[in-house]
């Protein structure tokens, strides 16, 4: 009888540690196969005049797109639905009406008037874009110290009206800023990072995010690192999960191989962009549910970021290393149904 429960006991054990699931809730999984793999074609982009500078981000900006560019005197390029009619936006300067940068998710419609924001991360503050009147600007908010202490890289606004940040001062995790209350909040890891004293470079100098209105949900990734956290309404964990298939050994001279270079939410799926473009031939799209369960890895040309139009079911990507387009669009298949 006490071989049998020892017996029953080492193979419980055994099972745990081979499990990447934890038992409060399923929070934490990891995955690698995935049942559908898809290799997509897709369309070229081009602007006018885009010889003249580099596309190097990309977000869905109300009816439009909004893209970051480099080596041009505006930080950013609004176009319409079919990526024309492209409008420079966030001069480049020092005055009143001008950009000293634009960082992190940019576009977010704020407002009922359809007002698409802007952040800038040395001057600590959220802008917006009015669509309706001519793409005027306006200072949304200026942070107090309190905020602005954790150095915040990119910034978001929630449902309720609550400001979210990645920290930019070398550490681990995300903060809210009620601007009522004027409290800000320190969010939950979601990770057990072992080195939170002295985090790694290699993996807190890349930090990307995503927020979802109709879940209240947002997911962050870092560099480097193979785990998307997904945080609920309040920064509570809704997920931390972890592919198996990347190997931090592999070095493009003597670099650690990037992971997860951009990630996105729509409302039933988790998107993750994985690849080095320095070390593999293309990109791959990594399709979650919010459960952590794998979905999709759709194969697209590299890219250094994507966005997902849930409406027109695209997703458009962009590198700013690309001599041949500015950006590629795919359609996703209809196999993922409603996104």
């Amino acid at each position: 009888m006490h071989t049998r429960i020892i017996l029953c006991l080492d193979i419980i054990l055994i099972l745990s540690i081979m499990s990447c699931t934890d038992n409060e809730k399923n929070k934490e999984r990891c995955f690698s196969d995935f049942p559908t793999h898809i290799s997509l074609d897709g369309r070229a982009i081009e602007f006018p005049d885009s010889e003249q500078y580099n596309v190097g981000s990309v977000e869905i900006a109300g009816d439009g797109y909004m893209f970051y560019t480099y080596m041009t005197d505006h930080y950013l390029l609004m176009t319409d639905s079919t990526f024309s009619n492209p409008k420079p936006l966030a001069y480049k300067g020092e005055g009143p009406d001008e950009f000293t940068g634009v960082t992190g998710v940019f576009g977010q419609v704020i407002d009922s008037e359809g007002s698409l924001s802007v952040y800038d991360p040395k001057k600590i503050c959220l802008y917006s874009f009015n669509p309706k009147n001519n793409y005027k600007l306006k200072e949304e908010i200026s942070f107090g110290k309190d905020f602005t202490r954790y150095v915040p890289l990119s910034v978001i606004k929630n449902i309720e009206g609550k400001y979210i940040a990645i920290r930019g001062d070398y550490q681990y995790g995300m903060v809210s800023f009620d601007p009522k209350s004027k409290k800000v909040q320190k969010w939950p890891l979601g990770y057990n990072f072992k080195d939170i004293n002295m985090p790694a470079n290699e993996v807190i100098s890349f930090r990307s995010m995503a927020y979802n209105e109709k879940n209240n949900a947002c997911a962050e990734i870092y560099g480097c690192f193979p785990t998307v956290i997904l945080h609920g309404t309040d920064g509570e964990i809704i997920g931390s999960y972890t592919y198996t298939g990347y190997s931090k050994d592999e070095k493009n001279n003597e670099k650690t191989k990037e992971c997860y270079l951009d990630v996105d939410l729509t409302t039933n799926y988790v998107w993750l962009l994985y690849g080095d473009p320095d070390i593999d031939e293309n990109s791959h799209v990594f399709v979650l549910d919010y459960a952590g369960n794998p979905i999709a890895d759709l194969e697209i040309e590299s890219a250094m970021r994507i966005a997902i139009d849930a409406k027109r079911h695209l997703i458009i990507g962009v590198t700013p290393r690309s001599d041949e387009a500015d950006a590629m669009v795919y359609e996703i298949p209809k196999i993922l149904g409603n996104l």
